[in-house]
């Protein structure tokens, strides 16, 4: 985790000991994870300090995705949209439509940097978002710029891929 993208070098190394904590425990949850009730609630913490940016995170970790891409040569840019179902968590707040359902959640839209052999590099680019509102009619969607549209997250997460690589790196969607 590069600390540049930090405002505070502590959050960098908290960020370092979450990931590491985590990753050895893939299936567990926080508390499962953690060593202890204070490491537990210090990964919460961490989670909701406002002065950590989702966007900090995502940069400091995919600065080293596009180092391991330029290493590879070739960068296979797999993109999805996952939905977050949480109808049933009754306290859980600002959440959204996740489909033409009364479903609640959050969509999120993911870019995996895999190596042309297959390695998983990691995560190039993210974005989250709620519906306010159940999708509208089909004739009315044809009749919304691209730009207005949920599926422009594609073009953007697209473009957001190659911003790094070197033009020998062969950046596949």
């Amino acid at each position: 985790m590069n600390p540049k993208y930090f405002q505070d070098l502590r959050h960098a190394k908290r960020l370092a000991k979450v990931v590491r904590v985590l990753s050895e425990h893939p299936s567990e949850s926080v508390p499962e994870a953690a060593s202890s009730a204070s490491e537990s609630q210090s990964i919460y913490r961490f989670w909701s300090n406002e002065q950590v940016k989702s966007s900090a995170i995502l940069e400091s970790h995919r600065a080293a995705v596009v180092a391991r891409g330029q290493q590879a040569g070739v960068v296979l840019a797999i993109q999805d949209t996952t939905d977050f179902e949480f109808t049933r968590h009754s306290h859980t707040q600002g959440l959204g439509y996740i489909n033409q359902t009364e479903q609640q959640g959050i969509k999120v839209h993911s870019c995996l940097a895999v190596s042309g052999d297959g390695e998983p590099l990691g995560v190039l680019s993210q974005s989250c978002w709620v519906r306010a509102q159940r999708s509208g009619k089909r004739e009315h969607r044809r009749k919304v710029p691209i730009e207005q549209k949920e599926s422009y997250r594609w073009l953007k997460s697209a473009a957001a891929a190659e911003v790094g690589f070197k033009s020998e790196v062969q950046v596949i969607h």
